[in-house]
């Protein structure tokens, strides 16, 4: 990606598995320039933007720093933190040369929900009248806290900074869902 100085894991021996397909590259990105908001471009991601996709983008996010020592996306709450840290980078760049990576950001910490809290993925499209870019209209639903829209956090992460934390808004999650299940 050239924004990440990766350090190789060991080699291991690793069973084959199905790796989702890497995204088309995209060398209009060269275009783009840095702190330029998504605007809502199709994004290059190895499946459709659909509910039943958010698996296969989030399997994608993490492929993408499998080779990194420092981060250990194992879909667990606490890797969460390491989203945040990953999203550091691409702060006051702007969302836009980042979008697809952003937006994977969010299907991940999406999907550490969906796996451990019971969550499930749905459209969200919260402001009709906003004419908010169909990527950031992808939800978590808790079956008693409420619903929280996941990838448009990613994007604002990356846009605002610390005070759109990822793992502080996680912490805020799974607080209110104890609190919700008493």
């Amino acid at each position: 990606m050239g924004l990440f100085s990766r350090r190789k894991k060991p080699s291991e021996p690793t069973p084959p598995a199905a790796t989702p397909p890497a995204a088309e590259p995209q060398p209009w990105k060269d275009e783009i320039p840095w702190g330029t908001p998504y605007g809502g471009r199709e994004l290059g991601l190895p499946a459709p933007l659909a509910v039943e996709s958010a698996p296969v983008i989030a399997e994608w996010f993490v492929g993408i720093f499998a080779d990194d020592d420092d981060v250990d996306l194992d879909f667990s709450v606490r890797s969460i933190a390491d989203v945040d840290s990953i999203l550091t980078h691409f702060e006051e760049r702007g969302s836009e040369r980042t979008a697809e990576v952003t937006a994977a950001s969010g299907f991940y910490v999406g999907e550490v929900f969906v796996r451990h809290l019971g969550f499930r993925w749905v459209v969200a499209n919260d402001f009709p009248h906003l004419n908010v870019p169909e990527a950031l209209n992808f939800a978590v639903v808790s079956p008693t806290s409420g619903a929280y829209n996941i990838v448009n956090k990613a994007f604002k992460r990356v846009e605002n900074g610390d005070e759109d934390s990822l793992a502080f808004f996680a912490q805020y999650i799974v607080a209110n869902e104890s609190a919700a299940r008493g």
